[in-house]
């Protein structure tokens, strides 16, 4: 009758070991994923803005053609910068909000200069 105990018990211990070893591994891939699809959104969000500085400076250089005088274009650009940050904090706040909390270690930044400073840590490491 001990025999069968101790069988049981151990077929009990591997069951934990075999749900607790899997779910290690589980949480292993879910990181790795995540991780790369936070670097490819950093790396598509920080495309867009480059995009957005470029049009802006056509943008600034056809209102100079125009004939558009340098106050209402300053004023335009500190409109079009204050824009721009906004979007920055609020794709950065929507980001970290996205992490559940056992992947929420991956996000190791708080604003945007910090997240790209990680992206080019990143790419400097890989």
């Amino acid at each position: 009758m001990s025999g069968i105990l101790v069988a049981i018990a151990w077929a009990i211990v591997g069951a934990v070991l075999y749900k607790i070893s899997s779910a290690i591994i589980a949480l292993g891939r879910y990181t790795v994923f995540s991780r790369m699809v936070l670097f490819h959104s950093l790396k598509l969000m920080a495309l867009i803005v480059d995009e957005i500085k470029f049009l802006r400076e056509l943008k600034y250089k056809h209102m100079s053609e125009v004939g558009l005088g340098e106050n209402q274009i300053e004023l335009i650009k500190e409109l079009d910068h204050q824009a721009l940050g906004n979007w920055k904090e609020n794709a950065i706040a929507l980001i970290i909000g996205s992490f559940p909390g056992p992947l929420r270690n991956i996000v190791t930044f708080n604003n945007w200069k910090e997240a790209m400073k990680e992206l080019d840590k990143f790419y400097r490491t890989n």
